[in-house]
């Protein structure tokens, strides 16, 4: 047992480091006014609002006690490997092939049946096609053959 609640601290910084980080960028862009807004002033208000989120969560958890953090490194392999094969493939496999078969590849650092990641995969594949495709516009390719 922790004196301090490790997990809270750790994601409240993480925020806070994410927030700090986007409020870097965007103050590369004119924030101008309230009234006259410029393209920085949105994502400046969204970076304070993520520091002041992280700041919530971890400066509680500064003072109450927590339990220690175990890693599952074989998912953390699992995850990662998902990522990159989903990198590595969209271009050759298309849109709608790689979410499935990385969905797939998620489920084994899941509870997912394999009946389930499949259901999943394919609902995945669906919402793609249904966002990015008749709701954006946007000309991905679908399928291997749709190059």
């Amino acid at each position: 047992m922790y004196r301090i609640d490790v997990r809270d601290i750790i994601g409240g910084g993480a925020l806070i480091a994410f927030g700090a980080l986007c409020a870097f960028v965007s103050a590369g862009y004119g924030l101008g006014t309230v009234r006259n807004m410029g393209p920085g002033f949105f994502p400046m208000v969204l970076s304070v609002l993520l520091v002041a989120l992280g700041l919530a969560i971890a400066v509680p958890a500064l003072m109450r006690s927590g339990t220690s953090i175990e890693v599952q490194w074989r998912n953390v392999l699992i995850v990662t490997a998902a990522i990159v094969f989903f990198g590595s493939t969209l271009t050759t496999l298309g849109a709608l092939l790689t979410v499935f078969l990385t969905i797939l590849i998620v489920s084994f650092a899941s509870a997912l049946t394999l009946r389930q990641a499949a259901m999943t995969g394919i609902a995945m594949a669906a919402g793609i096609w249904l966002v990015f495709i008749l709701g954006l516009g946007m000309t991905i390719p679908l399928t291997p053959w749709s190059y």
